[in-house]
């Protein structure tokens, strides 16, 4: 999906997590991020990524309290990732 795909779907109620990757077309995943806080829209989100470390702790230190996974990565990682995202008595991202 594009950025402003996973905007649109991300945007309805009933989204409880978001799994966005940092390097979509036209929006990134950031974007996304912000754009759905801006709106008020609040949903623990886990950010994708193949992209090197140093460029991603700089991004994810200014935009989230949510999770980053490198790419490649275990599915079992990132049932983890949501299962802590959306853990009763977490606050949203």
């Amino acid at each position: 999906a594009t950025g402003e795909e996973a905007l649109a779907k991300a945007s309805a109620d009933g989204v409880n997590c978001l799994v966005l990757d940092l390097s979509m077309p036209l929006l990134t995943g950031i974007d996304v991020y912000c754009k759905l806080k801006a709106a008020g829209k609040e949903v623990p989100t886990i950010f994708v990524t193949g992209l090197p470390g140093e460029r991603v702790n700089a991004m994810w230190e200014l935009h989230s309290d949510g999770g980053v996974l490198m790419k490649p990565f275990d599915p079992s990682d990132l049932l983890r990732a949501i299962a802590i995202a959306t853990a009763p008595g977490k606050s949203a991202a």
